[in-house]
């Protein structure tokens, strides 16, 4: 490698060059950061529950989380299947898709709907940890840049 000294074009010694070449833990944690974000994006994105599209944004997550939550409350509360109003009020419980479709759903479809959402989370998750565990098992920086971290996600 080289640097201008002066104007001129000179060779940069050993010590220069080790100072801006980053180091095999340098390259783990910029890997392990890609996969960091490469999750995260996956956990943004729609997911299929019961043949339906449906979004998974943080303000969906979130609403779900509480459906889930209400729904646990209903079916310990003695919710039953195909009540579709088990949320209390006067029309029934359904959840809009990603075609704007609206889908009733009792508290156990409800519950079961919510548990799916986590359940994909854990496992984006899991999949996300199982790359970064390879990552951290490798000895070179070849073999750091090799890895493929877009596969061994779940669909």
């Amino acid at each position: 490698m080289q640097k201008i000294v002066d104007g001129e074009l000179v060779d940069m010694t050993a010590d220069e060059i080790a100072a801006i070449t980053p180091s095999l833990e340098d390259v783990k944690e910029r890997r392990r950061g890609e996969v960091n974000a490469l999750r995260d994006e996956k956990l943004l994105k729609d997911f299929i529950f019961g043949g339906v599209v449906y979004q998974a944004d943080e303000r969906s997550q979130e609403r779900l989380d509480r459906a889930r939550a209400s729904a646990l409350a209903a079916i310990v509360g003695g919710a039953e299947a195909g009540n579709y109003r088990w949320h209390g009020q006067s029309q029934d419980f359904f959840w809009i898709g990603k075609d704007n479709s609206l889908n009733k759903m009792d508290a156990k479809t409800t519950l079961a709907f919510g548990n799916a959402m986590v359940a994909r989370e854990g496992m984006l998750i899991a999949a996300g940890s199982a790359i970064k565990a390879t990552i951290d098992a490798a000895t070179t920086k070849d073999a750091v840049e090799a890895i493929d971290i877009t596969t061994g996600w779940p669909a």
